[in-house]
């Protein structure tokens, strides 16, 4: 029960932390925390010992994470938009961006998502969508000419080979022995 309780606490931490990157304030991610912390679903399911709350542990955990990473490539995209010049070539699709840990860090955070519950392969579907979606926003507002294409076709790829075969790995880990 005391792992149980403790991911608790510490989701209850990871939300006041997402909160405060995602809505830009201290006040919303302290609320959306307490708010959790009070939760009766949320109280009981650390208090009994089910793996409901260790999974939303690790699901939590990796969207911190790949909030850490969206904000990341903005700024990777904000210094190349900044790059170009007036009368640069802009009909590529945008850069790519190698080397992102934070990325792998959620796909581990995902990995042990789907070793604690099965159900934590629908997490990595949805963050995978999640990602893409913020990479074509992200290329979008840096002005890259095609933000879909490059979204689809440069880091689609990426996130799913970055993604997915590292959660496997974890999955496949966790239940060695």
């Amino acid at each position: 029960r005391l792992a149980s309780a403790l991911a608790g606490v510490v989701t209850a931490m990871l939300v006041v932390r997402a909160g405060r990157r995602l809505f830009r304030s201290t006040v919303l991610g302290a609320l959306a925390g307490l708010l959790l912390a009070v939760d009766g679903l949320a109280i009981a399911t650390s208090r009994i010992a089910l793996l409901d709350g260790i999974l939303a542990m690790f699901i939590v955990a990796a969207f911190a994470c790949l909030l850490v990473d969206r904000d990341y490539a903005r700024r990777r995209y904000a210094e190349w938009s900044a790059g170009l010049s007036v009368g640069a070539d802009r009909a590529d699709m945008g850069p790519l961006i190698g080397w992102r840990p934070w990325r792998l860090a959620a796909a581990v955070m995902l990995g042990l998502a789907c070793a604690t519950k099965w159900s934590g392969v629908y997490a990595l579907a949805v963050f995978g969508i999640l990602t893409v979606v913020w990479e074509i926003g992200s290329r979008k507002a840096a002005g890259a000419p095609s933000p879909w294409a490059g979204a689809f076709l440069r880091d689609g790829p990426v996130a799913f080979v970055t993604m997915v075969p590292v959660a496997i790995g974890i999955y496949i880990a966790s239940w060695w022995g």
